[in-house]
């Protein structure tokens, strides 16, 4: 009886994906050997050349050095995928990391095929409870049993072994995947959702609206935000200044937040997140006394709400060029007053747009 075969389909690394295809070609053969070495219940092959398989296993190595494994039966559901992720330091020789992939991919092939084999011969196995002379029509064999004369059972009705069940309406495409290598592959790579970065650190400039309308503060900002999946910690200090007007008038801001957001990777080399925080702002500003040649300062903190939106693409991993825009709401609004006239005023609420590279760590 021919050993069931399980398709492995690879995705590379960029980094993989730069060796020759010599190399490439060595490296998949030693996974796959080691895949069916430690399988032994199970043949494992290309995800390209695998018409009979019974299971599809997902190999994406990642620029880290970490490789995801996610193998599954051809009629699994969605939740129903076993999932392992593998992680090599550089130093480790590239042929043992993929002998060591296959060695995993296998232990987990062994135990989904054994599990399969298992549910069969107990469905095979299993008698109809109203036929008392034990030939139940949904015993597979087809020769009277032992002592019988001529009492002949009829043939199951199940569907032969080397067809795949139809899928039901809610399985997901991978119900055919057994007798379509071309499917199998679009299967994959329509599972492999690349993940949102784990770490990530933001240098940008920043600008919006000053104390006075049409005068723009301008700024920086550093940031740096880690991901929890797709939820994610943030934490940032920013400063802008508005240059002296002709009445005398600077004014700048330092700030401080911290809050939380959702990320989400559309793609690999785009990242899209929306976060809210709660800031605190520092507003100091000082005025030119002409008449007595010196200068007068005034400053106080105010609390606040921010929410933000970025949007990132990486242009040479890990660095990667943002934009984003965020609006903050103040608890007051604070107003600047020289004499008894209004100079300037801080709203309560205003906006900022910023453009600057971030570093991301998957």
């Amino acid at each position: 009886m021919p050993l069931a075969q399980i398709a492995v389909h690879i995705s590379l690394s960029r980094e993989l994906a730069k060796d020759s295809r010599l190399q490439q070609d060595s490296l998949r053969a030693a996974l796959l050997s080691a895949c069916s070495d430690t399988a032994i219940v199970a043949q494992c092959v290309g995800a390209d050349s695998a018409p009979e398989a019974v299971a599809v296993a997902l190999v994406t190595f990642r620029d880290d050095g970490e490789v995801r494994i996610e193998i599954g039966a051809k009629d699994a559901q969605g939740d129903q995928w076993t999932a392992r992720n593998l992680h090599f330091a550089p130093k480790d020789a590239l042929v043992e990391q993929w002998r060591a992939v296959g060695y995993a991919v296998g232990s987990l092939a062994s135990a989904l095929v054994d599990s399969d084999q298992r549910n069969e011969v107990q469905q095979r196995g299993s008698v109809d409870p109203t036929h008392a002379d034990g030939a139940s029509e949904s015993s597979p064999s087809t020769e009277p049993p032992s002592g019988s004369a001529g009492a002949a059972t009829q043939p199951s009705p199940a569907q032969p072994s080397g067809t795949p069940p139809a899928p039901s309406s809610g399985a997901p495409a991978l119900a055919n995947v057994a007798g379509d290598a071309e499917q199998t592959n679009a299967v994959a790579e329509s599972r492999e959702r690349p993940e949102p970065p784990r770490m990530w650190a933001e240098a940008a400039l920043v600008g919006g609206p000053g104390l006075h309308a049409g005068e723009p503060r301008l700024g920086g900002f550093l940031r740096f935000s880690r991901s929890f999946g797709h939820p994610f910690a943030t934490v940032s200090g920013s400063y802008s200044v508005e240059a002296r007007d002709s009445r005398g008038v600077l004014a700048e801001w330092f700030s401080a937040t911290a809050g939380a957001g959702y990320v989400a990777s559309p793609a690999r080399s785009v990242v899209l997140e929306a976060r809210a925080e709660v800031a605190f702002e520092h507003l100091a500003v000082s005025v030119d006394q002409p008449a007595t040649d010196g200068v007068d300062h005034a400053a106080h903190w105010v609390a606040g709400l921010r929410a933000g939106a970025d949007a990132a693409l990486t242009v040479a991993d890990p660095i990667s060029l943002f934009l984003g825009a965020e609006t903050t709401v103040r608890l007051a609004t604070t107003d600047v007053v020289v004499g008894n006239t209004v100079v300037g005023t801080a709203p309560a609420v205003d906006y900022a747009g910023f453009a600057g590279l971030r570093c991301s760590w998957r």
